[in-house]
């Protein structure tokens, strides 16, 4: 399971790095689900919003060997659905003067510090101008981040051990 995943690797092993642009409604999920998950996990975070490029040598040269990128990604999902994806999974063709594409990033970070690099994806409604993240995604985030601050459940074999006073 993703939560299960992502509480192995929390910390300072785990930098979260938050995408999208605040001002085009469910694009800020990425910023949301970012900050929820760093501030769980106790992992460094940066607000990379539109341009994480800007923040590569932060990324580079930081004491975390794993970088989470998290973002609003069209998975052809409900609206809310989050998903851990390989830098695999990401279309790189998405270049233009003002923003290099995950993918891109990714590889190239990959490639400078040996780190292992993720992105979490967050299924968005409406990327509109103006717009407030949507409540389905909003009900996305609040769960998900949720599941990481409980406890997580006894595996197979495990037994749950309670205290009592004698």
């Amino acid at each position: 399971m993703v939560v299960d995943l992502l509480r192995g690797c929390a910390g300072e092993q785990l930098l979260v790095v938050g995408v999208g642009n605040p001002s085009r409604g469910d694009d800020a999920a990425g910023l949301l689900l970012g900050r929820g998950v760093a501030e769980a996990l106790r992992a460094a975070y940066i607000a990379g919003e539109d341009v994480p490029e800007h923040y590569t040598e932060q990324m580079r040269t930081g004491p975390a060997t794993q970088v989470l990128f998290v973002d609003a990604v069209d998975m052809g999902m409900p609206p809310g659905h989050i998903a851990l994806l390989r830098v695999d999974d990401l279309d790189d063709t998405s270049i233009s003067t003002h923003k290099v594409s995950l993918a891109v990033l990714a590889r190239l970070l990959e490639a400078m510090s040996g780190k292992q690099v993720r992105l979490l994806g967050i299924q968005p409604r409406s990327l509109g101008w103006g717009h407030e993240v949507s409540e389905p995604v909003r009900a996305g985030v609040e769960r998900f981040v949720r599941a990481l601050t409980q406890e997580p459940a006894p595996t197979a074999g495990e037994q749950s051990v309670t205290a009592t006073g004698s």
